[in-house]
């Protein structure tokens, strides 16, 4: 059967979400191979804000299992909510890839939890209850490698628009690891390649420089939003006060590659990582303890976890 991705993509909101039973309900309960046959896997679903979300607990496998009885229990858990709430996005916990040895589907749905999460972030809330009226905003946009600078500015924009009029400081970090991000980046190499003067570096740092440059054109002539663009590890960022009307400030992690920009993050920041990264989060869990480290996955675990508690506590009740 290969590694071969079962699941698909659709338009509609609502999720099936495949996650390990230990990681909701706190236990394990181990499944011997020849049960099999006779396992049907539980779940429960979530209406959160919006977000209906049909959670799929698999048990922890003990060693003899076949992979291919586990595709087939999950293909009829996706065929029966399917049918129950229509067309719905497939994501699994990493546990679950590995256990399936799926591919990762969770960027497919990424975007959207972090516009939501964007949205929850007190930091661009209109008012706050100790004053009534907008105030500036100052946000750091972390580029990543991994999709086209292109891609990612548009993805920001989609982001960050209903926001723009009460934003007033925007900086946007990248870094170039010296590999090229472009499919035609061998056409590149060869028309250069007898040009001393020009490096794979320097058209990379051109690329990015004029796309990020196309974006924030549009905003100066828009808002009279005025970027800062850096690149590398020579990043610095003004928190004057008396300039910006407050402190805190938003970092939003589109996947960047370099090192994390430790010396400029303090207390109270909110760090928005779109890419969930385990690394990341286990970092400032240890390092930056007061700055909001917030991530797709990170809300999603958290809304569903919530939602088995809820009902096993209303279980209780009755």
């Amino acid at each position: 059967m290969g590694n071969e991705t079962i699941f698909y993509r659709t338009e509609r909101s609502s999720l099936i979400y495949f996650v390990t039973e230990e990681s909701i309900t706190g236990s394990s309960r181990c499944i011997k191979p020849h049960f099999w046959q006779k396992v049907r896997l539980s779940s429960f679903d979530v209406d959160e804000e919006e977000l209906y979300i049909s959670t799929v607990m698999i048990p922890a496998l003990q060693k003899g299992w076949k992979k291919e009885k586990l595709l087939r229990l999950m293909r009829a858990s996706i065929a029966e909510k399917t049918m129950q709430s229509g067309n719905t996005d497939v994501v699994m916990q990493p546990e679950v890839q590995t256990m399936s040895g799926q591919e990762d589907t969770f960027l497919s749905i990424s975007w959207s939890l972090a516009g939501k999460l964007l949205d929850k972030s007190q930091l661009l809330k209109k008012t706050t209850a100790k004053r009534r009226k907008p105030y500036p905003e100052t946000v750091v946009l972390l580029l990543g490698d991994s999709l086209f600078p292109e891609e990612q500015m548009q993805k920001f924009d989609e982001m960050i628009q209903p926001y723009l009029p009460r934003i007033n400081h925007l900086t946007i970090l990248y870094e170039l690891n010296g590999n090229s991000n472009s499919n035609d980046s061998n056409i590149i190499n060869d028309i250069y390649v007898s040009d001393d003067t020009y490096t794979d570096y320097e058209y990379d740092k051109n690329r990015w420089e004029e796309a990020i440059a196309d974006y924030t054109e549009e905003l100066y002539y828009e808002y009279g939003l005025v970027a800062t663009v850096q690149c590398g590890r020579e990043f610095s960022l003004s928190r004057n006060g008396r300039i910006s009307g407050q402190n805190t400030v938003i970092f939003l992690d589109f996947g960047y590659s370099g090192n994390i920009p430790l010396r400029v993050i303090k207390a109270g920041d909110i760090y928005l990582d779109v890419f969930s990264s385990e690394k990341k989060e286990a970092f400032f869990r240890r390092k930056c303890i007061e700055v909001s480290y917030i991530s797709p996955r990170k809300y999603l675990d958290t809304v569903v976890k919530s939602g088995y508690d809820k009902l096993v506590n209303r279980a209780y009740q009755i």
